[in-house]
């Protein structure tokens, strides 16, 4: 059984939505000191939620979302971040996590799991995920200049 959703209770503080057009630029700014190279979030199959405070961008998710049940590509998270560490502290990244699934399960109500991959070192990130049921389903060593990786492999459906 998932472990999806284990934070269900709402802060009033934050709220989530779908990146506005408006609001790229403020996100491009925001990740540009924790992400080397180019980042999409938005176009066709991209999908990227904010979650703000007092209107305030406190943090994002974004990843891969086909656009119909019909694409063979898996549902994928590129992404997620919180802006404020003390964000993080009241549950953003479980929430922005939660409410990232939910619309992937909305959007393809035939999907059968979410796809993320982590650096190892990142052992924040590849906790996260695995406390809230994702499996870890591979290992790829890193190769001159391109780093470890670890697959997790979250289930949307109950099999």
């Amino acid at each position: 059984m998932s472990r999806f959703n284990r934070l269900t209770r709402k802060t009033p503080n934050f709220t989530f939505e779908e990146l506005k057009n408006n609001d790229v630029e403020v996100c491009l700014d925001l990740i540009k000191k924790v992400i080397v190279g180019q980042v999409q979030l938005k176009g066709p199959n991209i999908f990227t939620m904010v979650g703000k405070s007092k209107g305030k961008i406190i943090g994002m998710i974004t990843g891969l979302v086909p656009q119909s049940s019909q694409v063979s590509l898996n549902p994928r998270i590129f992404f997620l971040h919180p802006i404020d560490g003390k964000f993080a502290r009241k549950g953003l990244t479980v929430m922005l996590l939660n409410e990232f699934i939910n619309e992937v399960k909305k959007r393809l109500p035939k999907a059968s799991h979410i796809d993320v991959i982590v650096n190892p070192r990142s052992v924040t990130y590849v906790a996260l995920y695995s406390l809230n049921g994702f499996m870890i389903t591979g290992f790829v060593q890193g190769y001159s200049g391109s780093p470890d990786q670890v697959f997790l492999r979250g289930q949307l459906r109950e099999k």
